[in-house]
């Protein structure tokens, strides 16, 4: 919860550099963990890195958002101006109940599906789940480091237009390519 907190609020200052760290580091600690746990317990080490992940995802956050704060703060003597808070906090807010809902919707679906199919199938929800978090990590990169620089730098419409077309090409054929 507190994970997603932290990497809005780094997204919210541009700081696309650390948010890709936070992903990249996060993603592949959770899959060296969750191999691990898996080839020692099975599906439940599959169950259990879940909860590991969270853990690790709110730690390396958490040492970015710390050291991007403690930088702004302390070394360069800024002083924090409350008026500003009242524009960001329904953003902060919304995050906030996003990152507290999402999780609990999805252990919901996956009680439900583990209830009402298999533990098998449960497996499958989790598995597909992680599948497309890659896949969004990979296009939601895709579209910060080089899609939004291109879109910026195009003077007309018509150049936002065909950049805006060829982008969506390449990705779809790019994952049509992948199945």
């Amino acid at each position: 919860m507190l994970h997603l907190f932290f990497v809005a609020i780094l997204n919210g200052f541009s700081e696309y550099k650390k948010v890709t760290a936070i992903s990249v580091y996060s993603y592949v600690a959770g899959l060296l963990i969750s191999l691990f746990l898996m080839w020692i317990f099975g599906i439940n080490g599959a169950l259990i890195s879940i909860s590991v992940l969270s853990v690790f995802q709110f730690l390396f956050s958490g040492y970015y958002f710390v050291q991007y704060f403690c930088f702004q703060l302390i070394l360069l003597n800024r002083n924090v101006d409350f008026r500003n808070i009242k524009h960001i906090l329904p953003l902060g807010l919304m995050t906030l109940f996003s990152a507290v809902l999402a999780p609990i919707l999805y252990i919901f679906i996956r009680n439900l599906i583990t209830k009402e199919v298999s533990l098998e199938a449960a497996g499958y929800y989790e598995a597909m789940q992680r599948i497309s978090g890659f896949y969004m990590m990979f296009i939601s990169t895709l579209i910060t480091f080089y899609f939004l620089p291109e879109l910026t730098k195009a003077k007309s419409l018509d150049k936002e237009r065909k950049l805006t077309f060829a982008f969506y090409k390449g990705i779809i054929f790019f994952i049509l390519d992948i199945f």
